[in-house]
């Protein structure tokens, strides 16, 4: 009986030792299966980027007033050498009202003052621009087309009008504008046109020692034939400035500068409204900057022989 008993103890201490290997065996194996976990998961974490340092650039210089005016503007680098170049600028519209005309003196440059005959300031003005050493010419007033409604003055030139009073009103308008140079047209869309009335006009201002520019106000003008007929001293407006902004008028001055013939400047013309007064007051300077001189009318005209080629 006792020998039944240790038989029965020693299967009870068999059965517990092979549980305890099972049992080992399964947290041996549940460990390996959990660490092979681990590994598989951190492979599938993607690899944090390394992100270099970002290198932050001194703050530029503060923006002035000039550098805001500038900015967005395409203005060609100035020409380090090469002869200057000249232009021709022309005020129109001169005997009203001094005020322009000392703003316009103040800008230290030859410019040209186009003095109409009939205005209240009109000998006044002529006298001051004269004395400040600037070339005077006379406005003077050709009959517009009807349709343009302008008021053309008092001492208009009309193509209803004989020769002898052609002359005769001509005379009366060098009169009014002492100091003269030259003369350019005030209007006359509807007078250039005629060739016989403009052989007059030149005629006469040639016997006075004058030269004639045409403001080109129809395109249809005849006043360089009747120059050519007449051998007076000539040229043509090439640009007008009024209404256009700075960076407009200084570009487009510059590509007339470039393409012009030596010897005959460009004429630009504007009148003496306050925003023309400072788009000068702003271009002036800058135009000095790129080597291009402002000279007198004077320099800009030169007589149209019949073998010549028309620049404009």
């Amino acid at each position: 009986m006792g020998r039944r008993r240790g038989r029965k103890k020693g299967k009870v201490l068999a059965w517990i030792a092979f549980l305890a290997a099972v049992a080992a065996i399964v947290a041996i194996a549940f460990f390996l299966h959990s660490e092979r976990q681990r590994d598989t998961r951190r492979e599938q974490v993607p690899a944090r980027k390394v992100v270099p340092s970002k290198v932050v650039p001194k703050a530029p210089p503060a923006e002035t007033g000039k550098d805001r005016r500038e900015a967005g503007r395409t203005v060609p680098k100035p020409e380090a050498h090469g002869s200057p170049k000249r232009i021709v600028i022309i005020i129109d519209d001169i005997g009203h009202d001094l005020a322009p005309v000392r703003e316009l003196l103040a800008l230290k440059t030859p410019l040209t003052f186009a003095v109409l005959p009939d205005g209240a300031r009109s000998a006044q003005a002529a006298a001051m621009i004269h004395k400040d050493g600037r070339e005077v010419i006379l406005h003077l007033p050709l009959e517009p087309r009807s349709e343009t409604k302008a008021n053309p003055g008092t001492m208009v030139l009309l193509t209803s009008m004989k020769d002898d009073e052609i002359r005769d009103r001509l005379e009366r308008n060098t009169r009014n504008v002492p100091y003269a140079r030259g003369a350019n047209s005030h209007m006359g869309s509807l007078f250039t046109e005629h060739q016989e009335k403009m052989v007059i006009v030149m005629k006469t201002l040639q016997e006075k020692g004058l030269f004639f520019i045409d403001s080109r106000t129809s395109s249809r003008s005849r006043a360089g034939e009747a120059a050519r007929q007449t051998g007076i001293p000539f040229a043509k407006r090439d640009l007008f400035i009024d209404g256009n902004r700075d960076d407009e008028t200084l570009n487009r001055i510059l590509r007339l500068a470039e393409t012009a013939d030596p010897a005959q400047p460009p004429i630009i013309i504007g009148h003496p409204y306050p925003g023309t007064i400072r788009t000068l007051q702003h271009v002036l300077p800058l135009l000095r900057r790129h080597g291009i001189l402002v000279v007198s009318a004077s320099e800009a005209v030169r007589p149209v022989g019949n073998s010549d080629r028309a620049r404009r």
